[in-house]
């Protein structure tokens, strides 16, 4: 647990590290530039995990789930168990994925296997730039403001051709309203 990496994940690179380790999670948020009020994503690495998170899956969510996973559709639900500072949303949701790149879905497994915790995903890039598409722009990726993370290390394995998933979109289901927003 305490390291992040970015690997392969749908049709963007991410950055993913365990949820586990608090101050991983903080390496991550310094290292985009976000605080902890712009929450990270957990993958789950099958649709079952969903409850396993503690995530109310309502009979809407488990047709979205049959529907549309793996692939590029993050759900925001609500969620009854606490995470390290910057997972969560203050309200309790939680984003959650589930991605049909086979690297993803093995460290998904691996670290929930493991007990260290889900793992939290992320688009590769600093907030406010694109996310990274391709190996080269992985190798660009500048390092945090002075002081602060170097660039994350590259997980060895996969390409995004594995999976092109197009871009992907959020559907936000924890509140009173629900609501779609489409992602670059």
């Amino acid at each position: 647990v305490g390291c992040c990496g970015a690997c392969a994940s749908g049709a963007v690179w991410r950055l993913c590290a365990g949820e586990g380790a608090a101050r991983t999670v903080g390496r991550v948020l310094a290292w985009k530039g976000r605080g902890a009020n712009g929450p990270l994503a957990v993958l789950a690495a099958t649709p079952a995990q969903v409850e396993d998170l503690g995530c109310l899956v309502e009979a809407r969510v488990s047709r979205l789930i049959a529907g549309f996973w793996p692939g590029p559709l993050m759900l925001v639900l609500p969620c009854a168990r606490e995470f390290a500072p910057g997972v969560a949303g203050t309200a309790g949701a939680l984003g959650v994925r589930c991605s049909p790149h086979p690297l993803s879905v093995r460290l998904a497994t691996a670290l929930a296997d493991a007990g260290l915790g889900p793992l939290t995903s992320t688009r590769l890039n600093r907030t406010g730039s694109p996310p990274a598409e391709t190996r080269s722009d992985v190798a660009t990726l500048p390092a945090a403001a002075a002081g602060g993370p170097g660039p994350p290390r590259l997980v060895p394995a996969g390409s995004l051709a594995a999976c092109a998933a197009g871009p992907g979109t959020r559907a936000d289901l924890a509140g009173a309203l629900a609501g779609v927003f489409r992602e670059r």
